[in-house]
């Protein structure tokens, strides 16, 4: 893969992702589009992926979360999508016993009021089990193989001010 392809392919997981939630008639136009994580099937790929992604783009964070590494990047040139600029895209390597695609697997919006009002205003099928983290609860949004989660702060703002 090189990175026009990961760009093609970006857009296409951000116009389905659109759709879906046209869908639903959530409207997320005003809210930042914090950043869209791909998915990595082996330890091999995430490795290759890692590679890709650092000629185009710079380590902001790396940590080990739930037994894995997650590297944060921060493109050199963001990509453009409707409008929005994506610069920030999450890389976790794959996790034992949780098999994923190679791909883009959600997006994370900000939400600019309070989550807990916010997401309660809309009676759609939420993923809960994260509201009531202490750092940036979220919820989640399932459509099949894609989701897309809302929460309180960009991940930059939590990497460098909450951690």
């Amino acid at each position: 893969m090189n990175i026009s392809t990961f760009q093609s392919r970006m857009h296409t997981f951000l116009k389905a992702l659109h759709h879906a939630l046209i869908e639903v008639n959530l409207d997320v136009s005003t809210f930042v589009l914090d950043h869209v994580c791909w998915r990595c099937e082996s330890e091999k790929d995430y490795q290759e992926m890692l590679t890709l992604l650092m000629q185009n783009a710079s380590l902001f964070h790396r940590s080990v979360y739930n037994g894995r590494e997650i590297s944060l990047l921060l493109l050199h040139q963001a990509i453009s999508y409707e409008g929005r600029s994506i610069d920030m895209i999450e890389l976790p390597a794959p996790k034992e016993g949780k098999p994923y695609a190679n791909g883009f697997e959600h997006a994370e919006f900000v939400v600019p009021d309070s989550l807990h009002s916010w997401y309660k205003a809309f009676p759609l099928d939420w993923d809960t089990k994260n509201i009531n983290k202490e750092i940036n609860p979220d919820v989640r949004l399932s459509f099949g193989s894609m989701s897309v989660k809302f929460h309180p702060y960009s991940l930059a703002y939590v990497v460098k001010h909450l951690e």
